[in-house]
């Protein structure tokens, strides 16, 4: 079950910062939705794997 924030996500550097937290690694790139419905955060995990999560800015909600 994923966790949701208190708060929404108001940047990409705020999402890219929860991604980070919870993943671990090196954030590569972040990505605004077209519809400003979150963000798009690619990351590169210390054991080489490269994973795409995306941020819901409504609920901070994490899928990826």
């Amino acid at each position: 079950m994923e966790k949701t924030a208190a708060n929404k996500v108001r940047s990409s550097k705020q999402a890219a910062k929860m991604v980070k937290q919870r993943y671990g690694g090196k954030v590569l790139s972040v990505k605004g939705m077209k519809d400003k419905s979150g963000y798009r955060v690619k990351l590169l995990k210390k054991d080489g794997h490269i994973i795409s999560v995306y941020v819901n800015a409504k609920t901070g909600k994490m899928q990826g």
